[in-house]
């Protein structure tokens, strides 16, 4: 946030206050070259001032218009100042002050250095600001580095000087989260504890450690990350480890013993290619690794080793009444298993998702969603298989109720934007309805792309409530309107439900 303070800039002498007396004319209106406004903007003004009777009045109206330019440009560090002088030969001068950097200081920048600061901003001293970097850099802070610094430009001690401050406005730097659902599988375990934790600033370069845990009666998961700032403005590197293990304690196949164990690593850089007020673009890529190993009854039947490289580029952008984006990544990796499979080999995936949110009225909104996946062939180990079901992809079905090479989902979802608040606004519901639909490339006959198609749709509603800004509950019913593998339950209401507490 840039705040747009008053600059007493430079020697102004105001005009003696008076009637507007006599006209004269004006043969020429010189002023310096500007860093902020082109020659042809100022011109527009001036030159309307040139050649026909004015009078005083008419000169304060034109000094108007040109701070008028500064400040539709977002500079607040400038001023049009008319010097007391002699009018010969019907030449005005009219200066233009624009203000140089005198000093820089930090404040309230927490656990973050000032150098953090120092390099994202373009603030030099004995430089004039450019404000349009500025507010890019800011929205690259904001994005990519989870600080959103205020700066507050006052008058320096020289002629056209500015002190600016930086006030670092940092969110809390140890954050965690509990939570517990009922969003699980049944093979593994419905009841689901989750809890993260994330450090960040850690070394005072704004990077960040994080740490997942997620524990079902019969399966567990843990995954930690490290990111911190490297290479190009807004850029970071990412660096993963995560691990599994499951066992199949409900369902069909409960008695015969299956146990799946996975570990893997992910190395990758993200950054932005385009930064303005209203859109961004941001690309990244990056390594990947994966083993699983199974077994039935302490017998070995899987070990499946994945590489990849990934490529993603993702867009998002406002417009009044409506926020839009889209995510479009690029997975090329190789599968191995021991003893060999139909899923060995190469293998190329396609991956978008999109989104849009548009308001309907004072209290509503439309939100659409839609992810699909493409892939260059039918037999995709089971780790890149398009799963749905549960809370995120066709809601109301049981989780990954279904998984499938190639599929396409949809979901639509009315929203109450501002929320019903009760016991003195201490709580706050906010109600939705949703309706999802997915298709799914079930089957392929070997050697071709002959498919089934596997058509579900689901239909509910949900709500979000927080109380004190900090507990949270997740409620949503959902009824699945179509059978498929596997499930034959359709029509038959599904609840689902999530508490969290965040510290």
């Amino acid at each position: 946030m840039i705040r747009k303070a008053a600059l007493a800039l430079a020697l102004m002498l105001p005009l003696p206050a008076q009637a507007a007396g006599p006209g004269f004319a004006l043969t020429r209106i010189d002023t310096p070259s500007s860093v902020y406004l082109s020659a042809g903007e100022i011109s527009a003004v001036t030159s309307q001032y040139i050649g026909r009777p004015i009078t005083f009045d008419d000169l304060q109206q034109m000094m108007q218009r040109l701070q008028a330019l500064y400040e539709a440009a977002g500079v607040p560090t400038a001023e049009a100042v008319l010097p007391a002088q002699d009018i010969l030969g019907g030449v005005l001068r009219v200066d233009l002050v624009e203000a140089a950097i005198e000093q820089v200081e930090v404040k309230g920048n927490g656990s973050t250095r000032p150098e953090f600061f120092r390099r994202a901003l373009s603030l030099r001293e004995g430089e004039k600001p450019d404000f349009t970097r500025l507010e890019r850099e800011l929205r690259v802070l904001a994005q990519s580095h989870d600080l959103a610094p205020a700066l507050d430009f006052a008058p320096g001690e020289r002629m056209a000087g500015t002190r600016v401050t930086i006030t670092g406005n940092e969110p809390k730097n140890l954050r965690f989260a509990l939570a517990a659902d009922n969003h699980g599988r049944e093979e593994t375990g419905q009841q689901r504890l989750h809890a993260t934790a994330q450090w960040a600033s850690l070394t005072g370069w704004r990077d960040r450690l994080g740490i997942n845990l997620t524990r079902t009666s019969g399966a567990w998961s843990g995954a930690v990350s490290y990111d911190r700032p490297v290479g190009v403005s807004g850029g970071r590197l990412v660096v993963g480890l995560h691990a599994s293990n499951s066992q199949v304690i409900g369902g069909s196949f409960s008695a015969a013993r299956v146990v799946s164990d996975s570990q893997g690593f992910s190395l990758g850089y993200r950054f932005p290619l385009r930064m303005a007020h209203d859109r961004s673009i941001y690309a990244s890529f990056g390594l990947t690794h994966d083993r699983t190993q199974s077994e039935i009854a302490g017998i070995q039947f899987v070990d499946t080793k994945l590489n990849e490289m990934t490529a993603e580029v993702s867009y998002r952008r406002s417009i009044p009444l409506t926020e839009f984006g889209g995510t479009a990544r690029l997975r090329m990796g190789s599968a191995k298993s021991a003893g060999g499979a139909l899923t060995d080999g190469g293998y190329g995936v396609l991956q978008v998702s999109g989104f849009a949110n548009r308001r309907l009225s004072q209290g509503y909104a439309l939100t659409a969603s839609l992810d699909g996946q493409m892939a260059s062939k039918l037999q995709l180990p089971v780790a890149r298989q398009f799963g749905v079901g549960g809370t995120e992809i066709l809601r109301g079905y049981p989780s990954d109720v279904r998984a499938a090479p190639e599929a396409v989902a949809l979901r639509l979802q009315v929203v109450q934007l501002d929320p019903w608040r009760v016991m003195n606004d201490r709580l706050a519901i906010q109600p939705y309805v949703f309706a999802d639909a997915a298709v799914l490339r079930t089957s392929a006959s070997i050697g071709s792309r002959t498919t089934a198609a596997d058509r579900l749709f689901s239909a509910g509603i949900g709500a979000n409530f927080t109380f004190d800004g900090r507990y949270g509950l997740h409620a949503l019913v959902g009824v699945p309107l179509r059978p498929t593998t596997g499930f034959t339950e359709s029509g038959q209401a599904i609840a689902l439900l999530g508490l969290s507490v965040n510290f």
